[in-house]
């Protein structure tokens, strides 16, 4: 079946369960970056820097660093063997610009994303980020903030859209084989018009 972006877009789900001994190419790391680098920018000032980590002890310290599922507070994220093969830090430079670096961020954040999701590889974005554990970790310096990490492994686990009832029916949850649910709103209940030309 050809791909089509409205399928690559449907299919980057947030995952949480991965191969975790499969590595991902560091040409594909590489690339995932190297296209995140080159999105839009307010002003074009370009604050966002990037860490890539794929390496299995650095692995272990930045995993017990990250928040994983809010909505299953009894699930405490991946086990053993299903954890992430490598994460991408993103930063941004607070001698640059402050105003917007959020936006910057989610761009190129969405980009990574679709891009691995291009490759076969699965990703979760997360904020609840112990910044200050992996600060130390990796000699970042202080004027680098607003910390994402985007964990990235080849996925283990089948993650399936949903309609949402209303705007409350919004949780995420897990059935019994393991299977993610996501519920999304109808496009009725988020487009609030049209103003076409026919």
């Amino acid at each position: 079946m050809e791909e089509t972006f409205s399928n690559l877009v449907k299919r980057s789900r947030s995952v949480r369960r991965y191969q975790e001994d499969k590595d991902i190419p560091k040409s594909v790391l590489l690339e995932l970056v190297d296209s995140a680098r080159t999105v839009a920018s307010a002003g074009n000032r370009q604050p966002t820097r990037f860490i890539i980590v794929n390496n299995k002890e650095l692995n272990k310290v930045i995993f017990s660093s990250l928040g994983w599922l809010g909505y299953l507070s009894e699930d405490m994220g991946p086990v053993v063997g299903e954890r992430p093969n490598a994460y991408i830090i993103m930063l941004y430079d607070t001698t640059i610009n402050k105003a917007s670096f959020q936006f910057d961020s989610g761009i190129a954040a969405q980009t990574i994303v679709l891009g691995a999701n291009y490759h076969g590889i699965g990703c979760c974005i997360i904020g609840a980020v112990n910044t200050s554990k992996i600060q130390t970790l990796l000699n970042i310096p202080p004027q680098f903030g607003g910390m994402m990490v985007i964990a990235l492994g080849y996925p283990v686990e089948e993650v399936v859209l949903e309609q949402s009832k209303d705007c409350a029916d919004v949780k995420y949850w897990r059935d019994e084989n393991k299977v993610h649910h996501v519920p999304k709103l109808p496009l009725e209940l988020v487009l609030l018009g049209t103003y076409f030309n026919d």
